[in-house]
């Protein structure tokens, strides 16, 4: 186990739209491998067209910076560099998982922990038997990123404590809910693939099925939960 003393990432994925750009990682300690890096980026949708690793001199501990050339093949959402920065650094800190629902990040334009909630009820699904892969899963939620984002959507007006400083049974909170389900079911009607429309369909049951979840509680220290 190594004991990482400074990890920072700064990202420059380029314009929405653009496609391509930088990605520098600052490192303070051993070497990191190039092997453990690439899955971190490759599973967020993007390409690793280059690599250049630098070896920082005159210091007291060994310090790198690997700068990543990324290429996008679809439009980055506003908040992309942000987004994809703090999405990097869940995994490597250790609270998230290396996988294709990462890919949601850029192509819905969630946080990692939204992403995280889909992953959540993904293999919930896998555990009632669902006939379809996880890889399948996400696939679908990727082509209908305005879906994902509504089902997202649902899920933070029923169960954010704090939305709109709202409690949970408040009329406006209700009536929010019910205009989300409502896009939903006409968005839903336009899905082609009947394998795609059970899996959408399969998450907003799930989402309205849902009682209580301890996603927005914080740790002691006022982090996320591991």
């Amino acid at each position: 186990v190594q004991l990482v003393l400074l990890e920072q990432f700064a990202s420059a994925l380029g314009d929405p739209g653009r496609g391509q750009g930088r990605l520098k990682v600052f490192r303070v300690g051993p070497p990191r491998a190039l092997s453990r890096l690439l899955p971190m980026l490759t599973s967020r949708g993007v390409e690793v067209i280059d690599e250049r690793p630098y070896v920082l001199e005159g210091l007291a501990r060994q310090s790198y910076i690997y700068e990543f050339g990324l290429r996008h093949t679809g439009n980055l959402p506003a908040t992309g560099k942000d987004l994809f920065a703090q999405a990097l650094r869940a995994v490597w800190d250790g609270y998230n998982e290396i996988d294709g629902f990462n890919r949601l990040v850029l192509a819905a334009g969630l946080t990692w922990r939204q992403a995280t909630v889909l992953r959540a009820y993904a293999k919930y699904l896998r555990q009632g038997n669902s006939p379809f892969a996880l890889d399948y899963i996400h696939g679908a939620l990727r082509e209908h990123a305005d879906i994902t984002r509504l089902l997202i959507d649902l899920f933070d007006a029923r169960f954010d404590p704090g939305r709109d400083g709202l409690p949970a049974d408040a009329e406006a909170r209700t009536a929010r809910v019910e205009m989300i389900e409502d896009k939903l079911a006409r968005a839903l009607d336009d899905v082609v693939s009947l394998d795609h429309d059970r899996i959408l369909r399969s998450y907003l049951t799930l989402i309205q099925a849902t009682l209580r979840t301890n996603f927005f509680q914080r740790s002691s220290d006022g982090g996320v939960h591991p």
